[in-house]
């Protein structure tokens, strides 16, 4: 796995730590936070790169390298963010139809994949997703007790502007919410190859939804003076790079770098 950031404390007491990551199937990151003080002192992104043979078992490798991960934590939480994943509504769902709705939406369930579910009460929908059978086993071996929720459920149970454009920038893909007239309208994560493909697709989306004019929030590995922020700043009137939480503190390290590199992932620490 490549390294894109590692921040690490110089003492730590994993007991009174909640460690909170962030797992797909192009990156794995985490943050560690002092569980009475609120306070963030690490954070780390990993890239998966093509020469990995296995994802389960660069993690492995990963875990070897980085033993702080195998320490027992007083709270440990992990969030999928993978694409595969499909919102119902309280109204049309049954357990029973979980593997028939995402093999209709993301192709057939092969005996490698579990199948997760989530409840989002906040917006009335469950959430199903999938992750790997393999991957399950490894989690729940060196994360036993981990509590497991799903990006999209993060995102619908957080507070979020009456209306946004939330960009969450990856290496190669981008997840996008979506709020209008304080109402979700969208949360979908697509692939990129290059600036175009991603100012495209959120004009596109701001054009269909009938809100030309949305505020865009970026977070992730992006610069103001990058191809990217520049391609989506020329067509949209209101462009932020997203804020550190507030609610919590952090180390003089992380505050060292733009706050948007890892804003999400703070976000994520409540695990929803």
């Amino acid at each position: 796995m490549k390294t894109l950031f590692e921040i690490m404390p110089g003492d730590l007491e994993p007991g009174s730590c909640n460690l909170t990551c962030e797992l797909a199937g192009d990156l794995f990151c985490f943050t560690l936070e002092n569980e009475e003080q609120h306070l963030f002192s690490g954070v780390a992104l990993y890239q998966f790169e093509q020469q990995d043979p296995d994802p389960v078992a660069a993690l492995e490798a990963l875990l070897e390298r980085q033993p702080l991960l195998k320490n027992r934590f007083a709270r440990t939480c992990i969030v999928f963010s993978g694409p595969e994943s499909v919102l119902i509504p309280f109204s049309l769902y049954s357990s029973l139809e979980n593997s028939n709705v995402l093999n209709l939406v993301h192709g057939d369930l092969t005996d490698n994949d579990l199948v997760q579910t989530d409840l989002v009460s906040e917006a009335g929908v469950y959430n199903a997703y999938r992750i790997p059978r393999q991957l399950d086993v490894f989690l729940a071996k060196n994360f036993p007790g981990a509590e497991k929720t799903h990006l999209y459920s993060s995102l619908l149970k957080g507070q979020q502007p009456e209306n946004i454009l939330l960009v969450i920038l990856y290496p190669e893909r981008f997840t996008v919410l979506l709020r209008a007239e304080n109402r979700t309208r969208l949360i979908q994560t697509y692939t990129y190859a290059g600036v175009t493909d991603v100012s495209y697709t959120l004009l596109n989306l701001s054009r269909t939804f009938g809100v030309p004019d949305i505020p865009v929030t970026i977070s992730g590995l992006v610069d103001r003076d990058s191809a990217l922020y520049k391609e989506i700043y020329q067509y949209f009137t209101s462009v932020t790079l997203a804020a550190l939480p507030d609610h919590y503190q952090y180390s003089d390290a992380i505050r060292e770098h733009p706050a948007h590199y890892f804003s999400h992932v703070f976000a994520l620490a409540s695990c929803g």
